[in-house]
């Protein structure tokens, strides 16, 4: 797997997404029912799609052909198997020779009477007509209208081109990039038609990411060449995300191929509803989301709701509130779940940092605390459904109206209780008391008249 599904996820929820020419043909060219739901995939982030002009102009030129019915690779996989049907016979009557040769002719035998021709006609004639039967189907999938539709949707939104100085400039650079292997494009140094058209691509992309409307930036591609991605690992090639972080310093920018979408995009879309919504307590981009709103929007009505029940742990006059983080979504509940929009409530937990403020004679006094409180919080749910009848769905959490309820402080410190320093006291067995300090007048006045400090005697 070239990305994992936390990735994904994140990308789905933040990143502006391009396409690139393979995966926008490539509609054309699958099964209508699967293409279906690719668009309603592709129709959920419509307005998170920027499409390269390189992208559009290299549609533009194969998108009329007639093997992008589907016909094409329908007739190229029959052939694959009609060609490997005729291996397998020339193998067979090979070793049945040599079985011959070696005197094995019981068995040669039961190989010559094995009629391969038989044993896959039917398989042979039903493979021929179920594909005339979706390259039909495809047709009038197209002439539906449904692909046109999504193609001028998505073409609504095409990134800027080089002009013909630029292009040439980049093919230049090309010639010595593809010389030290340098990708993207790199493997396609032999081609003689559009032999810099993935670099032109990348060009374009590394021109748009500082305009981009969002941080994150993720390409979507059926080509898993390892001009884009490292053969032995699966991960972006090291040398374009280096590129992007010097190009575009600050930008998030991930490749991922089509069939990873769909094989790991089960967070992001889903023909399943409650699947969806289960997994939104574990989702981090959510909570991060919710401590964002609870330290701006509810900040001061937490901090009121707050006052009353911390101040009771100290006697303060008011509590000033420092922090929220550590919050953990425990459950979520939902109201409407068969509607458009739904009401989410979620039990969450956290923990506060603050100041209590004591006055006393006529001064402010502040000690830092902190407590684990928990609460309801309510906001809604978008959920989005598929316009092809696939079924499939995604959801989007709407923090705009975010309200809370039930706030309980389940522990908190007392803010005036300080580490004192425990007094050592001395050990009476080893207790000697000091001797009292007698300068020579004490002497002379207790009528020692030839006291001589210095005589030993003393």
């Amino acid at each position: 797997m070239r990305i994992n599904e936390e990735r994904l996820k994140y990308h789905w929820d933040n990143s502006e997404i391009a396409l690139d020419t393979s995966t926008l043909l490539f509609l054309r060219q699958c099964h209508s029912e699967y293409a279906k739901e690719l668009i309603d995939i592709f129709m959920f982030k419509k307005d998170s799609i920027w499409i390269p002009q390189k992208v559009k102009e290299e549609f533009e030129t194969n998108n009329k052909k007639d093997s992008l019915t589907g016909m094409s690779s329908i007739k190229g996989f029959q052939k694959n198997l009609n060609e490997s049907i005729t291996r397998l016979k020339n193998s067979i009557d090979s070793e049945r020779s040599k079985l011959e040769s070696s005197g094995f002719s019981l068995l040669s035998e039961v190989l010559f009477n094995l009629n391969i021709d038989r044993m896959f006609i039917e398989t042979l004639q039903e493979f021929s007509q179920k594909g005339s039967q979706l390259s039909e189907t495809n047709r009038e999938f197209i002439k539906s209208g449904i692909i046109g539709l999504f193609y001028k949707q998505i073409f609504s939104n095409v990134g800027e081109g080089f002009s013909e100085n630029e292009i040439k400039a980049i093919e230049v650079e090309g010639v010595d990039r593809y010389e030290k292997n340098i990708p993207p494009g790199d493997k396609d140094k032999n081609k003689k038609v559009n032999k810099y058209g993935d670099l032109i691509i990348w060009k374009q992309i590394l021109k748009y990411l500082p305009k981009s409307k969002k941080r994150s930036f993720m390409f979507i591609t059926r080509d898993g060449k390892s001009d884009w991605f490292d053969q032995n690992t699966g991960m972006v090639r090291t040398e374009l995300k280096q590129e992007v972080k010097r190009e575009c310093p600050g930008s998030e920018f991930d490749i991922i191929l089509l069939e990873d979408l769909i094989r790991h995009g089960s967070l992001c879309f889903n023909k399943d509803l409650s699947f969806l919504l289960d997994n939104l307590e574990k989702d981090e981009e959510l909570v991060n989301a919710i401590e964002i709103k609870m330290n701006s929007d509810l900040r001061s009505h937490i901090e009121d709701e707050l006052n009353d029940e911390l101040k009771s742990y100290a006697d303060a006059d008011y509590i000033r509130l420092d922090t929220i983080e550590s919050i953990d979504i425990n459950a979520i509940s939902y109201e409407d779940e068969e509607e458009d929009c739904m009401l989410a409530e979620a039990s969450v937990s956290f923990q506060c940092y603050y100041d209590y403020v004591i006055h006393s004679d006529g001064e402010d006094f502040e000690f830092s605390g902190s407590a684990t409180v928990n609460m309801t919080l309510q906001f809604n749910i978008e959920v989005e459904q598929g316009e092809n009848e696939t079924n499939y769905k995604t959801i989007k959490v709407d923090l705009g109206a975010i309200d809370f309820d039930n706030i309980d402080v389940e522990e908190a410190s007392d803010p005036r209780e300080e580490d004192e320093e425990e007094v050592q006291e001395p050990d009476c067995d080893d207790y000697e008391p000091d001797e009292p300090e007698q300068d020579d007048d004490y002497y002379e006045d207790s009528g020692y008249d030839d006291y001589d400090p210095d005589d030993d005697r003393h």
